[in-house]
């Protein structure tokens, strides 16, 4: 199990964008990025806003803006940690969530933000968290390993 420290600069740069795109009605994504240390933990410390189609129902990042972020985390010696996006009602892993992971690496987090992320992400109230287990498959992370597995710093 890695515990993902996200730098405060990360987590207030992506619950801003993510507000800013909501008030648009429009779900919006953004990637924790930054560096594995060991196995068992990792810091994240920049949040990375691709450009997006969004609407109130999904998004979808073009494959150029793929591969943007790919040469942008090559250049900065980074990888992306967790994938975030909002919804714009309750939080849950969708079928398309589950079918289109940024990356399908084992372990990979996938965090959903309720209500366009009016309610912020300290705390990570509301918030729905799933692990990628390969094949395809998630599984959801209860709140409380939640808590132990993304530590927002203050």
């Amino acid at each position: 199990m890695d515990t993902i420290n996200v730098a405060h600069s990360a987590w207030t740069t992506a619950e801003q964008t993510m507000r800013q795109c909501g008030a648009l009605g429009k779900e919006c994504v953004v990637y924790f990025c930054g560096r594995r240390h060991g196995d068992t933990a990792a810091s994240a410390t920049a949040a990375y806003h691709p450009c997006h189609r969004g609407s109130a129902i999904g998004y979808e990042v073009p494959v150029v803006e793929l591969l943007k972020l790919n040469s942008w985390l090559y250049a900065n010696g980074l990888s992306v940690l967790i994938q975030t996006h909002t919804h714009p009602g309750s939080a849950f892993h969708s079928g398309i969530d589950d079918r289109w992971p940024t990356i399908e690496t084992v372990g990979f987090l996938s965090l959903v933000v309720p209500d366009f992320a009016r309610r912020g992400l300290f705390g990570l109230p509301g918030c729905y968290l799933a692990e990628y287990l390969g094949s395809g498959s998630w599984r959801e992370v209860c709140p409380e390993e939640m808590s132990k597995r993304i530590r927002l710093e203050k």
